[in-house]
């Protein structure tokens, strides 16, 4: 059984890495199903790969971008695979930091990102009547 997103802020929290393991196939090449990954608490940089809180379990993603507007942040995050979507979400909701290789983005790959999250966000956004 997967440790709770709870679970894994406390050891990190309490300064213990965690074992996590992939679930999905969103960052292939890079890393398999089923891979397990030591992530520790840390301070994340563009490039690194970064475990996140979401509505589920948490993801493994690259973080892409760091957006700051007055005191909130925003972070965009991606796969590696190809096609892989871009999410947008908390800087709060970054839980630790991959034992992994930092892979930083071109700008390009990252305005492709981030202008895939908003463009997405406003499409989808409820209409007003």
């Amino acid at each position: 059984m997967e440790a709770s997103a709870e679970q894994i802020v406390a050891a990190l929290r309490g300064g213990r890495p965690v074992v996590v393991t992939v679930a999905s196939g969103s960052m292939s090449p890079t890393l398999a199903t089923g891979d397990r990954v030591v992530v520790r608490a840390g301070s994340p940089e563009v490039g690194d790969v970064v475990l996140i809180r979401g509505a589920g379990p948490p993801i493994l993603h690259r973080l892409i971008a760091v957006l700051r507007v007055g005191p909130l942040g925003r972070c965009v995050h991606t796969g590696d695979a190809a096609g892989a979507r871009a999410g947008l979400c908390r800087a709060e909701d970054l839980l630790g930091v991959a034992e992994l290789p930092r892979r930083r983005p071109t700008r390009g790959a990252q305005l492709h990102h981030l202008l895939s999250v908003l463009l997405g966000r406003i499409t989808r956004a409820p209409r007003d009547p």
